[in-house]
């Protein structure tokens, strides 16, 4: 293999991914069900938010936050991350979702794609 071949970004991306997959496998993959806020009809031309619908179970790990992680809300609220929740990069999952790990709630605030071989979404407690 030349060294033109060892450094194409297919090749990078796929050995990303490989280890991405390792990182979620062998760590502590857990099997999570996310809710999702379902926007209706309301009958008059627009629509509104129904109660939360499950979506599919998926394999993700599950990280605590570093102490110093902070997000800002759409409400302009300033808040302490506590977990990390890391998946494949087309791990279905949007800003909003909640899900319960461990016996608590959370609520994802925030959604990275970026390095394109992982997500990575950001998560609070609710409540």
């Amino acid at each position: 293999m030349s060294d033109v071949e060892l450094r194409s970004p297919d090749l990078l991306t796929q050995m990303a991914r490989v280890q991405g997959d390792a990182f979620i496998e062998y760590g502590d993959e857990v099997e999570l069900v996310f809710r999702r806020k379902v926007q209706v009809s309301d009958g008059a031309g627009g629509k509104k938010t129904s109660s939360e619908a499950d979506q599919p179970a998926q394999m993700v790990r599950v990280v605590g936050a570093r102490a110093s992680a902070t997000i800002v809300t759409a409400d302009g609220k300033q808040r302490s991350l506590d977990k990390t929740v890391v998946g494949r990069i087309d791990l279905d999952i949007e800003d909003g979702d909640t899900f319960t790990y461990e016996g608590t709630e959370y609520e994802i605030l925030g959604v990275n794609r970026d390095p394109g071989w992982r997500t990575a979404a950001s998560a609070v407690r609710r409540g």
